[in-house]
């Protein structure tokens, strides 16, 4: 947060109340052979990070086939109009071809600077406006014609180069922040990808041991109880009170019918495991029949390396596979099936090893997400403080 001082002197001289429109324009510019004219690189949505002005990712037309033809030009700012509420905007740093969902801006005239028009487009102030303005139910989408109506307080040009000079410090420290993250969740990935799809694989090394899923886990059924906090199982692999989800929950089964859990068990959502909905108790609570309780008959110790396999995309495939149902929606996988997968185990040594190592690589990215929160935080405060009048 900054200092009174600070702000201050951010936050200085007479503004006056402009329309977005009156200094910005939306450039609609078609190029309809990219590859003739040098442009290789096209950005559809799904390319654009929320919350982040940096194009990280782009698409190569030398290998894909797209129907895009609007242009956009190196510094240009980017706006998803789709699904406002996604808050994707990034500056370009090169020329290119977009997806029609992308509105193109740049300053019109010499009242605004550039380099402050994405701070203005990635505020809370502008993009309530473009979610007070989109219309549709399942993909809402804004409008140029509704967006240049946005009113904003519009400083004198060496305001709005101090304010631009810290929104771009700020923005840059978060930027190393993300790529850091990127870069530990990237090597998780491939560390933990690379062990456990040795639990399916017939060449796994010679001191691992093959063995079922039924060997390790039980099934607890334990009923009867009330007094429990009732949990959930979130598709992230979070399980959390019930009541602290968003969510209205109408279920007439009643506690008594509800599985008792304890710390250290792990629960998955039967019609949700090969989505990898399932995560390791924190605390003794309750849990809906519609989840599988599964409690271990090997070293409590180890219930985090269980968990992580249990994440994987390989066993995440197999989970799929052994799950049953007329609908993907519908498809259960129940213990009896669970129980029947076989795998291939390392010795204790090597999981406590490995789970060493992803617990501290896991611990690292989330106090790196912790510290993106905060500078993500900062940006919107100041982002408040330049449309502030």
């Amino acid at each position: 947060m900054t200092t009174m001082q600070e702000e201050k002197h951010i936050h200085s001289g007479s503004r006056k109340t402009v329309k977005f429109g009156d200094v910005v324009r939306d450039v609609k510019e078609s190029e309809k052979n990219p590859l003739e004219n040098g442009l290789d690189r096209y950005v559809g949505l799904e390319h654009i990070e929320p919350e982040n002005l940096r194009l990280s990712q782009w698409g190569d037309l030398t290998q894909d086939e797209v129907s895009f033809t609007k242009r956009f030009r190196k510094g240009q700012v980017l706006f998803a109009k789709r699904r406002a509420y996604q808050r994707k905007v990034a500056v370009a740093d090169f020329d290119g071809i977009c997806s029609s969902d992308i509105l193109t801006f740049e300053p019109k005239g010499d009242d605004l600077l550039p380099e402050l028009l994405p701070y203005i487009v990635q505020s809370d102030a502008f993009f309530d406006h473009a979610l007070g303005t989109s219309s549709g139910s399942l993909s809402p989408r804004t409008r140029w014609s509704q967006l240049k109506d946005f009113e904003f307080p519009l400083p004198p040009k060496e305001e709005q180069r101090r304010i631009a000079e810290v929104l771009e410090a700020v923005s840059l420290v978060r930027s190393t922040s993300a790529d850091t993250l990127h870069s530990l969740n990237d090597v998780f990935h491939s560390i933990s990808e690379n062990h456990f799809r040795l639990m399916r694989r017939k060449d796994c090394p010679k001191n691992w041991k093959r063995a079922y899923l039924g060997d390790f886990f039980e099934h607890r059924k334990e009923t009867g109880f009330s007094e429990p906090e009732i949990l959930a199982v979130t598709i992230s692999g979070q399980i959390v009170p019930r009541r602290s989800l968003e969510r209205n929950v109408i279920d007439k089964t009643g506690n008594e019918k509800y599985f008792r859990v304890e710390t250290g068990d792990i629960v998955y959502n039967t019609m949700r495991m090969w989505q990898g909905s399932c995560g390791v108790v924190p605390n003794t609570g309750l849990v809906s029949p519609a989840y599988t309780v599964l409690s271990p008959k090997m070293d409590a110790n180890l219930i985090e390396y269980w968990n992580m396999a249990f994440h994987s995309s390989r066993l995440l495939d197999v989970f799929k596979r052994f799950s049953v149902g007329v609908a993907a929606d519908r498809w259960r996988l129940y213990y009896r099936d669970f129980s029947k997968i076989w795998i291939n185990v390392p010795p204790d040594r090597e999981k406590i090893r490995m789970q060493e190592l992803l617990c501290e690589l896991r611990s690292k990215s989330q106090k790196i997400e912790e510290k993106v929160a905060l500078e993500l935080k900062l940006m919107r405060s100041l982002g408040e403080l330049l449309l502030r009048k």
